[in-house]
């Protein structure tokens, strides 16, 4: 056999040669901890009046903010539930602040805020804090922003309706530092 043949072989077989690592030469394929912020908008049910279109997501740590995005566009349909993600930093925080900066109509309102970390909803059954409550009405509170219901199809259940014609805010405290 000619030494170009032998080539051409030995090149043949290592190109169809498949490689496998052993156990103790695998690495770790899975990807680091992700946390993100999931914002859940309000239709306002069969009135199809309330909601957001732009919020800021802050984080704050002992009082101190420690992440801020602005201007983030929140969908918003007549009748359907719309929500945005956001991936954000895996760091300690203990309070997530959410910002309605521009509203549907003038007329502010969110259904849920989630502060998901390792797939666990952090913010769920969590302390809130808002600017206010629209008429003061005793069901649409800032407790309905982690009470796991993420629709406005029920009207004036699970969502929270902030003061018309106002910049409306809500605080998380979410209990944890890690």
């Amino acid at each position: 056999m000619s030494g170009f043949l032998k080539l051409s072989l030995i090149c043949a077989i290592l190109l169809n040669a498949s490689i496998t690592a052993q156990p103790s030469e695998q690495r770790s394929l899975t990807a680091p901890p992700e946390t993100k912020v999931v914002v859940w908008n309000i239709h306002n049910a069969g009135y199809n009046d309330r909601g957001a279109k732009k919020i800021n997501v802050v984080m704050i740590t002992d009082g101190k903010e420690i992440f801020r995005k602005n201007d983030i566009e929140l969908p918003w349909e007549a009748g359907k539930d719309t929500h945005v993600s956001l991936v954000v930093p895996t760091t300690a925080t203990d309070t997530l602040r959410i910002e309605v900066t521009e509203s549907v109509n003038g007329n502010p309102g969110l259904a849920e805020i989630e502060f998901v970390r390792d797939g666990k909803n952090l913010a769920r059954k969590r302390r809130v804090k808002v600017n206010g409550v629209w008429e003061e009405n005793s069901k649409c509170t800032g407790e309905t922003l982690t009470d796991g219901i993420t629709t406005s199809s029920k009207h004036l259940v699970g969502y929270w309706c902030a003061p018309v014609q106002e910049m409306a805010w809500a605080e998380i405290k979410l209990g944890t530092r890690n």
